[in-house]
């Protein structure tokens, strides 16, 4: 046993030192083809015997109970010997498991099936540091979203109060709109009562529009990042053009269609009479994956189930969240963005860290959208590609040429060169 990883080993500081040449189509005797993959492949190790070997390290670990576990092969390397050809594969396992294994003890893991959301008009799941798409269901088609349209309003909201000193303690003048205190006392399309009498930050309408889903909220918070409903619509489709989103199309800030803002003299002038927002499912998922990089603190707002503010108390219907009667311990849902109207039906954008490694998920138009974004994400889980993996795949790109790299691989052919194998 111990000859056989002596010569494992060595076999590998050999791999490590010939990947530093150029690769090519064939090796020659003495030669070797390496390769550096562009996404981390999902493989099974089948042979509970077998080790593997980490070069920076220098450790020798024993796969063990990790057999038939799922392994993210990154980086391939093959070498011809007057004995034949020999494969060794770079796989991740997790930060502390990873290194150089034999190849014939990897079998490429099968594809896990989909779930069935057969009720969702469109669905999609992605990883969010990536930007991968990892299930996709009539993605490419604008539907109506409702109020995960307020996923853009924020991103623009966020971004204003980041570019200004003590964005977030700005007051907002356009809670004294008559046409918006009237919105904001009817129980359908209110959700945060607005009072002459009183001040509203901008953090008591984001806590407003995120946690309670209130739209009279975001158009206030829309009228202080432009000046107007009207500016402010106009900057959502420009972002959207800007970020090439071709299947987005804005009528509001806060998600209701026409045929609702025409009761509150809010609607687009030049829009039609039925007009609303429309986007598709990719487009929606991108929106959220920016809002989340650009700004992971909405995260702080979206996790919370209640909250008061001026006295009010605002209550989160997401039934995914921590305390809620859905929440998954092994999902960890966050957020991010429920969203209903008649018309568009239930629409939620979710995300949850799984292992640290954040997806986004987007169901629209499903009478059970909860329960399948459940399902989605648990399926998401069994392949979605560890960050790990993802960095170590940049890493190993990086690294192809550099000194450093050179000099360490020489240092390890020679400390390894030192056990004589017949």
């Amino acid at each position: 046993m111990k000859y056989r990883q002596i010569l494992f080993r060595l076999i590998v500081a050999v791999f490590g030192l010939l990947f530093m040449m150029p690769m090519t189509g064939h090796a020659a005797a003495g030669q070797s083809v390496s390769e550096v993959l562009s996404q981390p492949q999902a493989y099974r190790i089948v042979n509970s015997a077998a080790t593997i070997y980490n070069p920076r390290t220098k450790q020798t670990l024993s796969v063990g109970t990790d057999v038939n576990r799922i392994s993210y092969v990154v980086k391939k390397s093959s070498a011809v010997s007057s004995r034949g050809v020999s494969r060794v594969s770079y796989v991740y396992l997790s930060d502390q498991k990873q290194g150089w294994i034999w190849s014939r003890y990897l079998k490429r893991a099968a594809n896990a099936t989909g779930p069935n959301l057969k009720n969702a008009t469109a669905a999609l799941s992605m990883n969010l540091a990536t930007g991968q798409t990892l299930y996709a269901k009539n993605v490419n088609s604008p539907k109506l979203v409702a109020s995960t349209a307020k996923l853009m309003t924020l991103y623009l909201v966020l971004t204003k109060v980041h570019s200004m000193k003590n964005g977030w303690n700005q007051v907002v003048t356009a809670t004294q709109n008559k046409n918006l205190i009237k919105m904001s006392r009817d129980t359908e399309y209110g959700g945060f009562k607005f009072k002459t009498t009183h001040q509203y930050t901008v953090r008591d309408l984001v806590n407003a529009a995120v946690v309670q889903s209130s739209n009279n909220a975001a158009i206030a918070l829309g009228e202080w990042v432009a000046g107007s409903n009207t500016k402010f619509v106009a900057l959502m489709n420009q972002t959207a053009q800007d970020w090439h989103l071709t299947q987005t199309h804005f009528v509001s800030a806060s998600g209701l269609e026409n045929e609702d803002l025409k009761k509150f003299d809010l609607v687009l002038p030049g829009s039609s009479r039925d007009g609303a927002n429309k986007l598709s499912a990719s487009n929606l998922a991108t929106i959220a994956r920016k809002l989340l990089l650009r700004y992971p603190e909405i995260v702080d707002f979206s996790n919370q189930r209640t909250k008061k503010v001026d006295g009010q108390t605002l209550y989160n219907y997401n039934p995914l969240l921590e305390g809620a009667a859905d929440y998954d311990n092994q999902l960890q849902v966050d957020g991010l963005k429920t969203g209903y109207t008649e018309k568009a039906g239930i629409c939620y954008v979710g995300t949850a860290a799984l292992h640290g490694n954040r997806i986004v998920t987007v169901i629209l138009k499903d009478k059970n959208a909860f329960k399948d974004t459940d399902k989605l994400m648990k399926y998401t889980k069994t392949i979605n590609v560890p960050i790990g993996a993802i960095s170590l795949t940049k890493q190993f790109k990086m690294e192809r040429n550099t000194n450093r790299q050179k000099e360490s691989l020489l240092g390890e052919l020679k400390l390894q060169s030192q056990f004589h194998i017949n």
